[in-house]
């Protein structure tokens, strides 16, 4: 189901793309970079927020993500008390949820700039 629910997403994505492509054959390229631009901004906030609720949910340890979290048969058995073994990996991952989304945060800040100075560079008389 989830890697289902990934395909629509990026089905989703490609027709996005392809409309504004089509909206785009029209106009001039820096009109299709910005759009596409700004389309990338979109996704690139919302993969943040996702990442940035994941590592919540993984902090507050839920245990529906239990799957996700990477422990083999090995550390439940060498563990002296049993559930803190789970809880360090259970924070490991959350910390790595939060490092992708500062990530993507600072990937579109970068793409914000960019798409702000070629504004810019289309007002300017050259």
């Amino acid at each position: 189901p989830e890697a289902e629910k990934q395909a629509d997403v990026q089905t989703f994505c490609f027709k996005v793309v392809d409309l504004l492509e089509k909206l785009a054959v029209s106009t001039n390229a820096s009109f299709r970079l910005s759009a596409l631009m700004l389309l990338m901004l979109t996704l690139n906030y919302s993969y943040a927020l996702f990442q940035a609720m994941l590592g919540i949910f993984f902090s507050a340890k839920s245990a529906v993500l239990i799957e996700d979290v990477p422990f083999t048969v090995e550390d439940i058995r060498n563990d002296k008390t049993p559930p803190q073994n789970i809880h360090n990996l259970y924070n490991q991952v959350g910390i790595n949820c939060f490092i992708a989304a500062a990530i993507y945060v600072v990937v579109g800040a970068v793409s914000l700039c960019q798409v702000r100075l070629n504004k810019r560079q289309e007002y300017m008389v050259t």
